[in-house]
């Protein structure tokens, strides 16, 4: 490995034996998102059992981006007051 650039060793993609790992580990499929080495874009790979397996994870990844989305607005908020109140203190 590269020690001064760890990325020189990624490849593109990701090899066929760790998929066929995830789905031997997985029930009902996974969802697999990654930055491609070769581009630098996000890459996502799908796969699942059936459609009900598709369904119920698309539901899962929408309700973990809003959880996320809330966090993040939380901590803006806070980070907001913080400012207001600092401001409101050196006046």
């Amino acid at each position: 490995m590269d020690k001064q650039n760890p990325e020189a060793n990624n490849e593109a993609e990701i090899p066929k034996a760790v998929l066929n790992q995830l789905n031997e580990h997985t029930v009902g499929g996974f969802a697999l998102f990654y930055f491609n080495a070769e581009s630098g874009f996000p890459t996502q790979i799908l796969n699942f059992d059936s459609p009900a397996h598709c369904l119920a994870m698309q539901k899962y990844m929408f309700d973990w981006s809003n959880a996320l989305q809330a966090i993040y607005i939380e901590g803006a908020k806070e980070n907001i007051k913080q400012a207001l109140s600092n401001e409101s203190e050196g006046e």
